[in-house]
């Protein structure tokens, strides 16, 4: 786990756990992530039924999306747990419709952290890259 602090993001270190043979120690944000890929990935209808059965979690995008005016790329990846890959793209192919100036870019088998270093997808970085200067040389026409 990291945090934002003194203008840099810095690891979160877990206090050593006690030396007592009866405790249980806590696990390390790596043993975390490591049991999170041994996981199996869930389907496209378990991540759609878990979506339904939670219902509205009060956190709606869409007012917020309808009110941009400005380009915009969305990047997303087909082997993301954290983000409902097919909901959010429905969602802002149904905007898209409606005109608003929305590039939408899937990397299929690529993981969350698309732009890290290493990048989940080799070609996430250039094809940012190229969007943006897309961008800056029409607004120069």
């Amino acid at each position: 786990m990291r945090r934002w602090t003194r203008g840099r993001w810095r690891s979160l270190r877990w206090p050593a756990p006690p030396s007592s043979p009866t405790s249980r120690s806590r696990p390390t944000p790596n043993s975390r992530a490591e049991a999170a890929a041994t996981k199996p990935f869930p389907s496209k209808e378990e991540i759609a039924k878990t979506l339904q059965d939670a219902g509205p979690s009060g956190a709606d995008p869409r007012p917020y999306l309808e009110q941009l005016t400005i380009p915009a790329l969305w990047l997303y990846v087909t082997a993301d747990r954290e983000v409902p890959v097919d909901q959010s793209v429905a969602l802002l192919n149904t905007l898209k419709g409606h005109g608003k100036d929305f590039t939408i870019i899937t990397f299929p088998d690529a993981g969350h952290g698309l732009l890290d270093s290493p990048p989940t997808d080799p070609q996430a970085p250039t094809t940012f890259v190229d969007w943006v200067l897309k961008q800056v040389h029409a607004e120069d026409a």
